[in-house]
């Protein structure tokens, strides 16, 4: 899994080797001071952007004047400007041409984009190294600030040098035609370390209503997890500063004025139902929040998050998919241990957690009804189980639809809770339908075998619990196999229906074979009729059902022609 540090004498030159090929002092400058010698080293007075040369960006100068020519400046080039890119772009490496100039190929998602925008430099000497490119990427990413140290450079330098952890090829970006792809670092993490860092994503690419319905994401196997919130309009984006922000205490990892659009905790694939998608209007700024733990105890990791968003103009009848995180409660839960009630004591017992989740804490938007695509669950290392049932009216658990010793594709009982890859559960989002009032109860047990009492916290050293869902308030109205239809042509009565009554499902043309199924809430298939050649009307025995709410659904040759919900009581 990892690329070792070659060690003794070998090791030793290598580094020196390396810190010959850097500016004199290098690493004792701060980090603007550093950009600027790998500047003046790499281009001569006589070559390149002097203030003799008949370039108009002059790279050959005092650290004042430079970053001057640089920061916020637009390029000369007419392809480059027209792309709305600055020279350097302060928390956008991807939006930075000079970056682009001298990338050389290091991150394949960040080279020119094509002959307008010119040749690689520098133009008449050698290339920078791969440390000097990450180390102007990293400045970039980190706000490009004028002073200050932001970056470790010698660990950049020695992630090249002397080798770290290696990672996947990223994934390949989309068509133009069909969407982008957001990259997220590089974020360099020394041995045995934790970080967390948010990061404001402006997003040129949006000048219109989108529906977003699919997101491929790589991450880092070492990531904790990786969220994509959505501003909620230009004055909270612009609250915000350019550049990471990494998050060191607990008022850093809640920002006001976003919306959750999607959450991952390992490398997946999102594509949402038909009819479905998240919703990006014009100057839609993301917020990208990263935690990662970098567990090698030798060696550097060099973290990266690729996003690959797929999207098209926004149709009249597509359906908003909403996203929550949802915490254990809505008390206060940070702060010493002993001070609130998500305390978990290292006595090696297991300690259940119990909390209700109703339309106070979701973006139910004032709908009564929630038509729920997914759940997932979250805890840290010393979560041993996690369940989610139904509410009851007035509170108390109802049926499970949720086990959290299922795999993480939700397909076999293996026994266990795998905290790190948590089970992620899908339902046929036309059938399984809950009152919004009434929600849900999760309940999650943990066993501290560590060597003190934990509480709720942002480090895997903490504990968390909380859960992950998707659903949309109102049903899907989309044509098509598989799909609900605008207008049914199959009716049931009586419904509600008692034990005593006969349960009649009557078409509207009785010719075609056609079909009844029925449903739990959970989308389980109950029961398949047809009705009688010829007859408009099928007869339902109660005897072959128990009282509850159903889901049916009417086909005809594998076309929706209606469905609904049946009470039985």
């Amino acid at each position: 899994m990892y690329n070792k540090f070659f060690k003794g004498a070998f090791a030793a030159l290598c580094l020196i080797s390396l810190l010959s090929t850097l500016p004199q002092n290098l690493t004792a400058q701060s980090t603007w001071s550093k950009i600027h010698s790998i500047l003046q080293t790499n281009c001569s007075g006589t070559s390149c952007h002097s203030t003799t040369s008949a370039n108009p960006l002059t790279l050959i100068g005092t650290e004042a004047d430079v970053y001057g020519n640089l920061v916020n400046v637009s390029p000369t080039n007419p392809d480059a400007a027209a792309s709305g890119y600055k020279l350097v772009d302060p928390g956008y490496p991807h939006f930075s041409f000079l970056l682009k100039k001298v990338n050389n190929g290091l991150d394949p998602d960040n080279g020119l984009d094509g002959v307008a925008q010119g040749e690689a430099m520098p133009k008449d000497g050698q290339s920078l190294t791969d440390a000097e490119i990450d180390i102007i990427n990293a400045w970039i990413l980190h706000g490009a600030p004028q002073t200050g140290n932001v970056i470790d450079t010698q660990m950049v330098m020695d992630y090249h040098n002397l080798g770290g952890l290696a990672h996947e090829d990223p994934i390949a970006a989309p068509d133009p035609s069909e969407g982008f792809q957001i990259h997220f670092g590089s974020l360099f993490m020394e041995p045995n370390s934790e970080r967390e860092f948010f990061l404001k994503r402006k997003l040129p690419n949006i000048t219109e209503d989108m529906e977003i319905s699919r997101l491929e994401t790589y991450i880092d196997i070492e990531s904790h997890h990786y969220i994509i919130y959505k501003y909620d309009g230009a004055a909270s984006a612009n609250a915000q500063p350019e550049g990471l922000r990494e998050v060191v205490a607990f008022t850093d990892a809640f920002v006001n004025g976003t919306d959750l659009v999607a959450a991952w905790q390992n490398e997946s694939n999102i594509v949402l139902p038909s009819g479905t998608a998240y919703f990006w209007e014009p100057g839609t700024t993301l917020d990208l929040n990263l935690h990662v733990r970098n567990y090698s105890p030798d060696s550097i990791l060099k973290a990266e998050v690729y996003t690959n968003v797929y999207l098209k103009p926004k149709q009249a009848s597509t359906i908003e998919m909403i996203s929550d995180l949802v915490l254990y409660s809505t008390i206060p839960l940070f702060g010493p241990c002993n001070s609130h009630p998500f305390c978990i004591p290292n006595d090696g017992l297991d300690h259940t957690f119990q909390g209700d989740i109703t339309s106070a804490q979701l973006t139910t938007g004032g709908a009564d009804s929630l038509y729920i695509w997914l759940l997932s669950s979250h805890t840290h290392k010393y979560g041993t189980g996690y369940n989610i049932y139904l509410r009851n009216p007035g509170g108390g658990l109802g049926q499970q639809v949720y086990d959290g010793f299922y795999n993480f594709d939700y397909t076999f009982f293996q026994g266990y809770y795998d905290y790190e890859d948590p089970a992620v559960r899908y339902f046929d989002i036309d059938t399984f339908a809950i009152n919004a009032n009434d929600g849900f109860v999760h309940e999650a047990v943990f066993n501290n075998t560590g060597s003190a009492d934990v509480g709720f916290g942002l480090t895997t050293n903490d504990e968390m619990m909380l859960i992950f869902l998707q659903y949309t308030t109102q049903r899907r109205d989309v044509t098509g196999i598989g799909k609900l239809e605008a207008k049914s042509e199959v009716s049931v009565f009586p419904n509600p229906a008692s034990r005593n009554s006969t349960i009649s499902f009557t078409r509207t043309s009785s010719s075609g074979e056609t079909y009844i199924t029925l449903y739990d809430l959970l989308g389980k298939e109950i029961l398949v009729k047809q009705f009688p050649a010829g007859s408009r009307q099928l007869l339902l025995n109660k005897s072959e059902l128990t009282g509850g709410v159903y889901m049916y659904k009417a086909w005809s040759n594998a076309s929706v022609l209606g469905s609904g919900k049946l009470i039985l009581y």
